[in-house]
């Protein structure tokens, strides 16, 4: 074989063997990726589900879902969905990742699930020795966070941003049971931290007052608590509410979805009557269970046969006849008003 010949099969040979070497780099990388972006369950109690389902006190048609994060990687994520189209469609209204790498410590919504307020971090990773734990409480970045989904706006607060300094002075201050609850005003669109009476008790009659302005997304301070709330004032949204939320992934799939995807959904859900509204709620669902099914078409949630459900703990399908059907007259009435 000639010389021009030789170099001609040998730059044939370098070529097709840098090919081979690229390709099986570019798997290397690939399979590398793949295990680096992998994200494991966080360090929660496996009893707790990725999901958090509630119905909205202020607004019943409004259910909120929160998915607890992943970490950095994948931090929480909230969305609100409205029951729509004569109660067969959960339409998505809004949906936002959280500042919170895992979750809250605490979260009430308000006005139909337009605005969003958290407080403080379940977890979170230590800086000095990146082991995730439980802090205590108004240490965190997002000791209080306001969000306002219809402008896509967000605003966090450490605790010393807006605490005054008689709180931080007071020898009975502690943040840790001084937010643990919320009252909210919708009419104002305002949240108050704390009720009036607790305040006083623990801060004094002269202690500086805060007000969550979710208008402004900003936290103003009042000269004192106000003796009382109006009747409009509001609290605790869920433990009140009418439905019992629960979800699954039906009968072929895992008991969740993969922590490291970003905004996966549950394929199911299923919403069970835990008590009555009054009669002067505007919304007056007729069933005692009612069963949905995400459709990837639309993104929103549509209902289906009570067969679709499967228990994602006791890995049984739902009874023939188990939805759809009152359980009490009362319930029969219901439907006639």
């Amino acid at each position: 074989m000639n010389g021009p010949c030789c170099r001609k099969w040998l730059h044939r040979f370098v070529a097709m063997f840098r090919y081979c070497a690229g390709v099986l780099a570019l798997a290397a990388c690939s399979a590398s990726t793949q295990e680096i972006t992998a994200v494991a369950r966080p360090p929660f109690s496996e009893s707790w589900p990725q999901f958090e389902i509630f119905q909205m006190r202020d607004c019943p048609r409004q259910v909120t879902m929160l998915r607890l994060g992943a970490g950095d990687e994948r931090p929480a994520e909230f969305s609100v969905w409205e029951w729509v189209d004569k109660q067969e469609r959960l339409c998505l209204l809004w949906k936002a990742k959280l500042r919170n790498p895992y979750r809250p410590k605490s979260y009430v919504g308000c006005d139909g699930g337009r605005f969003l307020v958290t407080f403080d971090d379940w977890l979170m990773k230590r800086k000095d020795t990146g082991v995730v734990q439980r802090l205590s409480a108004g240490t965190t970045d997002n000791c209080i966070v306001m969000y306002d989904f219809a402008r896509g706006r967000s605003r966090s607060f450490r605790l010393e941003e807006f605490a005054p300094d008689a709180w931080s002075a007071h020898p009975s201050f502690n943040p840790g049971t001084w937010m643990t609850n919320a009252y909210m005003h919708p009419e104002n669109r305002v949240v108050f931290v704390t009720s009036p009476s607790f305040h006083r008790m623990i801060l004094g009659e002269e202690a500086p007052f805060v007000v969550l302005d979710l208008m402004s997304l900003r936290i103003q301070a009042m000269d004192h608590a106000p003796a009382e709330y109006s009747r409009s004032v509001y609290y605790d949204t869920q433990r009140q509410a009418s439905w019992k939320w629960t979800f699954s992934m039906g009968k072929s799939a895992p008991l969740e979805p993969d922590w490291g995807i970003a905004f996966a959904l549950p394929t199911l859900l299923k919403a069970t009557r835990v008590r009555d509204l009054g009669p002067d709620w505007p919304f007056q669902p007729v069933e005692d269970v009612a069963h949905f099914r995400l459709d990837a078409k639309s993104g929103d949630y549509l209902r289906c046969p009570a067969e679709d459900w499967y228990d994602r703990f006791s890995g049984q399908a739902e009874k023939d006849g188990a939805a759809d059907v009152p359980s009490t007259k009362a319930g029969s009435d219901r439907r006639g008003k």
